[in-house]
């Protein structure tokens, strides 16, 4: 017998074996498995509607882990820029990133994670990430208007760094200065979304909008997404 009081890594949100889960998953698994990116599926398009509707975005792109959706955040950031700004000769591509911040282990999201230990054995990691420390608005405001910055990369409540949480006034300031600067304001909720603060989006707790938000481990319970 065994008692998992870490829900796995944080993702196993109804436990083991829950029968309403299992359930789930088997009739699934009985009508369809994986089906290629070229296709849509029927549960694919229901949880898209789903998430549209509880949350400010009004579209969803699937990943299979929360490394990844930060690494597709990445990608949309740059994207964004070059097709906003196609005539501009220097193009902005660089991200702000925070101390004690965790976004994953992949190679872009590890370049965004400021554990030394976890960058070391792979670096050099991608560069253009500016990491400034948790809650300098000061810092951080000035770094955005600079006009180099793609994106802000921010957790509301930090997790795998230590359990800091944001005041209102360094997101509402981050908020600010991304839309005067043209900047994508990327918040990272794979470990606060989803209901653990006592809201369904932590960042409903501090009246902040962000332009893209990242999602993960709750979110099927144990199995990937994609």
């Amino acid at each position: 017998e065994y008692l998992d009081c870490t829900s796995g890594i944080a993702v196993n949100a109804l436990g083991h074996g829950d029968p309403d889960w299992v359930k789930a998953v088997v009739e699934q698994a009985n009508l369809l498995t994986h089906v290629s990116n070229v296709f849509y599926s029927v549960p694919q398009v229901e949880l898209a509607r789903r998430l549209v509707a509880c949350s400010f975005a009004d579209r969803v792109f699937f990943t299979n882990s929360g490394t990844e959706a930060n690494e597709a955040a990445i990608k949309f950031a740059r994207k964004y820029q070059r097709f906003t700004n196609p005539d501009e000769k220097q193009q902005v591509t660089e991200f702000i990133s925070f101390s004690n911040s965790f976004h994953g282990r992949t190679m872009g999201a590890l370049a965004l994670t400021s554990k030394e230990q976890y960058r070391f054995p792979f670096e050099p990691v991608m560069p253009g990430v500016n990491f400034l420390e948790y809650g300098d608005v000061q810092a951080a405001t000035e770094l955005i208007k600079s006009g180099r910055i793609a994106a802000v990369f921010v957790e509301p409540i930090q997790g795998e760094g230590g359990i800091y949480s944001a005041t209102k006034e360094f997101l509402q300031s981050l908020r600010s200065a991304c839309d005067d600067a043209g900047s994508l304001l990327v918040f990272d909720e794979v470990q606060c979304g989803l209901g653990r603060t006592g809201y369904l989006w932590a960042h409903e707790a501090y009246g902040v909008v962000p332009d893209i938000m990242t999602l993960a481990k709750p979110l099927a319970g144990g199995l990937s997404r994609g």
